[in-house]
């Protein structure tokens, strides 16, 4: 009896074990995609935008994204980098907007201008990464968004 109940407890930790092994790996099937850009302010000394991402959750777990790290291009040039370090909280089986606040002053804008010279138009790439995890445990996920404007 005392085998039978022995064994009924490791089929049930082992059991438990793989449904989280299961969970993780589903960490790893979060998908970003950009849904929109709001143009908040236009004008010759600044412009400022705030793109959004919906951030989807495919596991059974909550997970909380713990940093944002994005750098913007324009027509291949270096424009601005933009880091976020609020915590936000993804339930199991959900999805969330998540919005990204930047900000381009007068050199960022003269930076853009000069990316004009010598291309057919205007092409906005983002590149970064977002933390995502339970805990101590986080994993970093790659972001890649490019548009061509004009």
């Amino acid at each position: 009896m005392k085998k039978i109940k022995k064994i009924s407890i490791i089929i049930a930790v082992l059991g438990v074990l793989a449904f989280i092994v299961a969970q993780l790996k589903k960490l790893k099937d979060v998908t970003i995609k950009f849904k929109k850009i709001l143009i908040n302010k236009v004008s010759l000394k600044e412009i400022d935008v705030t793109p959004i991402f919906t951030v989807t959750n495919k596991s059974l777990i909550p997970i909380t994204i713990q940093k944002q790290f994005y750098e913007i291009y324009v027509n291949g040039k270096f424009i601005e980098t933009v880091e976020i370090n609020n915590l936000l909280t993804l339930e199991a089986k959900g999805s969330i907007e998540l919005p990204m606040h930047v900000n381009l002053d007068k050199k960022d804008l003269l930076k853009i201008a000069l990316s004009f010279f010598g291309s057919k138009g205007l092409t906005l790439d983002l590149k970064g990464k977002i933390s995502i995890g339970k805990g101590t445990k986080t994993i970093s996920l790659p972001i890649k968004y490019s548009k061509k404007i004009m």
